[in-house]
């Protein structure tokens, strides 16, 4: 499984990743689950390929999106499959016994949102690339704080330096003394020990607010 723009780390896989994959995957007669939910929100130069696209890959590629990320249709709950037909036809037996469909206005919003303009998309990336910015030139301010770059997605993954709290106490410790809420590296698998994630689908205000309790409270965890 493949998730590029990546949520937590907000990594944008490279074009030679992208190949290492593609060989992996023809060589050992695999399936590649591609989720792309993010393939809109993209900052710099960074380049979102999607592996249906390669040569001989659209035969082994189950691709998952939806509206929730690029459309702010969260709460809609709507989504798509695309992939091998004898794969889609498998999957649409589970969904026929499990959630049945969206609703119809549902899907009527969403066929707008694809057909209509994506200047609305572009302006929002815009504005995430602003505050993702601007979070990040904060954190290298803040002693105990180091994050990787963000290429893609709208989160933050810092890692948490100067403390021996897992990252369920960092989170726990950042709600209790900071008000402020992220989630557990933790939650992500083990290489997420250590790390918080936040999001930077808040108002600007809300994020500046985040980081004056941050620099105070992370140099005493």
């Amino acid at each position: 499984m493949v998730n590029s723009p990546n949520n937590p780390t907000g990594r944008v896989l490279t074009r030679a990743e992208i190949d290492a994959i593609v060989y992996v995957a023809q060589q050992h007669d695999l399936y590649v689950i591609s989720d792309e939910i993010y393939e809109h929100i993209i900052y710099d130069d960074h380049v979102h390929y999607s592996l249906a696209a390669e040569p001989g890959m659209a035969e082994r590629t189950i691709i998952v999106n939806g509206f929730s990320k690029a459309y702010a249709m969260t709460g809609w709950r709507l989504g798509w499959l695309a992939g091998p037909e004898p794969i889609v036809k498998l999957a649409r037996v589970y969904q026929t016994h499990s959630a049945q469909s969206a609703a119809s206005f549902t899907m009527a919003a969403g066929v707008a949102a694809l057909n209509g303009p994506q200047e609305c998309v572009k302006e929002m990336v815009a504005v995430y690339d602003q505050r993702r910015r601007m979070v990040l030139d904060a954190f290298e301010e803040i002693p105990g704080i180091e994050c990787p770059p963000v290429e893609g997605a709208f989160y933050v993954f810092p890692r948490f330096t100067q403390t021996r709290k897992s990252s369920l106490e960092i989170t726990q410790a950042l709600i209790d003394e900071a008000l402020v809420v992220g989630t557990p590296g933790s939650a992500f698998g083990p290489a997420g020990e250590g790390h918080v994630r936040f999001s930077i689908a808040e108002r600007t205000q809300d994020l500046e607010k985040m980081l004056e309790r941050l620099a105070k409270v992370v140099p005493t965890l």
